[in-house]
């Protein structure tokens, strides 16, 4: 009897030391679970974290860069600006209460600075005029342009023969002329006196002769100036009808675009002229401002793709 009450105690010792065992290995499996969670947790934390850090490290040297490339961005528009503005101020002052002519210009870049040119003068009872629309646009171009511009002043201060005005701009715009840049030009020398114009064409558009209707004013489409620098110009004549107005323009005009890609043509810049006469509006800004009416009504919302210049010189005499 003793001895069952012994084994009986061995058992239940045994069975309680079992016990124990099993809760240590459970509450030991429980914390190795646990440190592996927290290792894990605290391993993901700090990889995020480094992460993190990276991020914030590379997002705050994009932010510099994007801060210094806003401040060359705003120099740049601003020097542009500034560029666009003496530029414009170079263009000749219109000529109010001359008796025997009228005149209007209108130029609208296609970007900030202006690739196209006109230019005009009263010597001797002589009225000398150019248009020009230089091959390309921005910089580049409106450099081309005002050294275009500087040279038929240069040349037509002391002469007044057009094709030797031109051919003398040419040879100087297209000797050692390594970036191939030319400039269509047309330029005129109306005789007030006797409406005789003497004009020189260097592959730009045909002027429009408009009195009782309108009709194109023969050239000779030869090379633009700058192309090849032993090109000979043509000196070309017509008489002006009194009361006459000779609208020029670069192909912006009739080359600007729809939303449909299709040009306003030289059919409906005709169109506008014929209009205009018969509404009697051939005044110089009244036919301009009718004729870029026109244009923004026609394009609509379409970016400008092109320079925009006109030029209208109604003879009074």
């Amino acid at each position: 009897m003793e001895f069952c009450d012994s084994d009986s105690l061995k058992v239940v010792y045994v069975l309680q030391q079992h016990h124990q065992e099993d809760v240590i290995n459970t509450i030991s499996g429980a914390l190795i679970l646990i440190i592996v969670f927290l290792a894990i947790y605290l391993y993901r934390r700090i990889r995020l974290t480094r992460q993190l850090k990276r991020a914030y490290v590379q997002l705050e040297q994009a932010y510099d860069k994007l801060e210094e490339v806003t401040t060359q961005k705003e120099r740049i528009e601003s020097e542009l600006r500034i560029a666009h503005d003496i530029q414009m101020k170079m263009l000749p002052d219109i000529i109010s209460g001359h008796p025997d002519i009228d005149i209007y210009a209108s130029m609208t870049p296609a970007k900030e600075m202006c690739g196209d040119l006109y230019d005009f003068f009263v010597r001797d009872n002589l009225f000398y005029f150019c248009i020009g629309d230089v091959a390309g646009k921005g910089v580049p171009a409106a450099l081309f342009m005002t050294v275009t511009k500087s040279l038929f002043r240069t040349y037509a201060i002391d002469e007044n023969t057009p094709d030797y005005i031109v051919t003398q701009m040419n040879h100087n715009l297209g000797e050692d002329n390594k970036n191939r840049m030319f400039v269509t030009l047309f330029v005129g020398i109306l005789d007030m006196t006797s409406g005789l114009l003497r004009y020189c064409n260097a592959g730009h558009e045909a002027p429009i002769i408009i009195h009782k209707d309108a009709s194109l004013l023969p050239v000779n489409r030869i090379f633009p100036v700058g192309a090849m620098d032993d090109t000979s110009y043509q000196l070309q004549t017509a008489v002006i009808e009194p009361q006459t107005t000779i609208l020029l323009y670069t192909d912006g005009l009739n080359e600007a675009m729809n939303i449909k890609k299709e040009m306003f043509g030289k059919d409906r810049i005709l169109s506008v002229v014929n209009g205009a006469i018969h509404d009697g509006q051939l005044s110089p800004k009244a036919l301009i401002d009718r004729m870029t009416q026109a244009v923004h009504n026609y394009v609509g919302d379409v970016e400008q793709s092109d320079d925009l210049t006109m030029l209208a010189i109604n003879y009074l005499k």
